[in-house]
């Protein structure tokens, strides 16, 4: 019989709670979880067993016949150690007892849960108040008819009992469910460490994430808050009227949680969401129209995406693409969403442009102004070929020209900004005498698309016109 040594009591006393040798008090020792007796020896061999319980001497050790003697567990068996003193109040107990350097324990990253009760492809039932332990994000491990399934909690209530939902890996439960297991890491609070730096880095700037493989390990990355990288957009496909390529990239979640691998597709603005490339992107819930749309990366749990084509007028929110989202996949599991970026459509079809990182440039300029006699008040100004519902930087030919003789001046600015009086001292560009005026400018836009001009004198041959050439859209970068 192969037997371990026990990690208790065998080179210091058994003490009362004052410190002092615990004479004749008693240890009990019993099979882990239970009050049913297991055998301790009193050799390596396991050929000599130990009284139960083991009557402790005067020093405080456990002894038999006026010897010291040692305690040895049988390999493979977990123990409760209850101590008492002579009178029988109990001192301490220990479950869960092995013995040290025991290869015949392993540690499981999977821990067995109660019975569960098979209730669709995505859900079970287990008894009683279970949702402390079953918590959404958790990792859980069925048996099933048709195999093991792997799977991330979505959804944990109680009420006559607890309802588990889930978002399966591949495969789906069966109505042979007869096992589960949840995950060994909880899904709050988990015990690896967070990062106190990084390459200089505070820790205020970095997030950490797990992302859970089939087998229930976990592997740790690191990114910036809101990092994004990749994720570009063009439309040089077949139909560049109407499709979209997006480019493999990585990004942060909108609530800077998780990490979404955003992989190489091909979408079409003009078809309704179906998920997978070659396939329609488009919000169901609106017609195609001539607007802005945001175009969101969107993640499961398990790490299946897609991309998304949602309005940007009223400047949605992450969570109301989300919800819209949720509702078109019939609640298939998608729970993160991200903006990557914005097309813009106008006159039938999308803007042709080119993306370079944040920088988007339309690849013919847009004449979105041209304003004769526009007076010499502030004027609001409305680009209708940047993004809507989205703060960016437009980028634009800006001009002011008199064909008759006099100098007008002209200040592009963005309407948060004060709203100032156009001198030689403050302009953005000034027009010699009968002759045009012009340069590049970069500003600011609000979320109507909107910008600010002022010129300091204005007659029927004075003209303000804006050639928009692009924007610099940071995609929630700043968030």
């Amino acid at each position: 019989m192969a037997v371990n040594l026990a990690p208790i009591g065998n080179d210091a006393p058994f003490v009362d709670s004052s410190g002092n040798p615990l004479s004749s008090g008693n240890l009990y020792t019993y099979t882990a979880g239970s009050s049913t007796p297991q055998n301790t020896y009193t050799t390596s061999a396991g050929n000599v067993a130990n009284a139960n319980p083991i009557v402790l001497n005067a020093n405080g050790y456990p002894a038999s016949g006026g010897s010291v003697v040692s305690i040895w567990l049988t390999a493979g068996v977990s123990y409760k150690f209850v101590l008492k003193d002579s009178s029988g109040t109990t001192i301490w107990t220990r479950d869960n007892i092995s013995g040290i350097n025991d290869t015949t324990v392993s540690i499981d990253q999977w821990i067995s849960g109660p019975t569960p009760t098979y209730v669709s492809a995505t859900s079970f039932t287990l008894a009683g108040d279970q949702t402390s332990t079953f918590q959404v994000g958790r990792r859980v491990k069925t048996t099933n008819t048709g195999g093991t399934v792997y799977s991330t909690i979505t959804a944990s209530s109680y009420g006559a009992s607890t309802t588990v939902t889930v978002t399966n890996d591949s495969g789906s439960l069966d109505s042979g469910l007869s096992a589960v297991s949840y995950s060994l890491l909880t899904a709050t609070n988990p015990s690896i460490p967070a990062l106190s730096s990084f390459n200089g880095l505070p820790s205020t700037t970095l997030r950490t994430y797990t992302l859970p493989n089939q087998s229930g390990q976990m592997a740790l990355s690191v990114f910036m808050r809101s990092y994004i990288a990749g994720c570009t957009l063009s439309n040089n496909g077949s139909d560049a009227t109407n499709d979209i390529d997006i480019a493999a990239g990585q990004c942060m979640d909108s609530t800077n949680t998780v990490s979404i691998a955003v992989s190489a597709l091909t979408k079409q603005l003009d078809a309704n969401w179906a998920a997978g490339t070659n396939q329609g992107m488009r919000y169901s819930g609106a017609a195609i129209a001539n607007t802005t749309y945001g175009i969101w990366a969107v993640s499961k749990a398990d790490g299946t995406q897609d991309i998304y084509a949602y309005p940007n007028s009223g400047a949605p929110s992450a969570s109301t693409v989300l919800a819209a989202l949720q509702a078109e996949s019939g609640g298939s599991g998608y729970l993160y969403v991200r903006r990557i970026g914005c097309i813009v459509r106008a006159g039938g079809s999308i803007l042709a442009f080119v993306q370079n990182g944040d920088y988007f440039r339309l690849k013919a300029s847009v004449a979105d102004v041209s304003a004769t006699n526009p007076g010499t008040s502030a004027v609001t100004a409305t680009l209708g070929s940047v993004p809507l519902g989205v703060i960016v930087s437009a980028e634009f030919y800006g001009s002011v020209q008199d064909s008759t003789p006099g100098t007008p001046v002209v200040v592009f600015s963005q309407l948060s900004a004060n709203d100032e009086a156009p001198s030689t001292t403050i302009a953005s560009v000034r027009a010699a005498s009968g002759i045009n005026g012009s340069g590049v400018f970069y500003v600011i836009t609000n979320t109507s698309s909107q910008i600010r001009y002022r010129i300091n004198s204005s007659n029927a041959n004075t003209t303000v016109t804006i050639q928009t050439t692009g924007w610099t859209d940071r995609r929630g970068a700043d968030a």
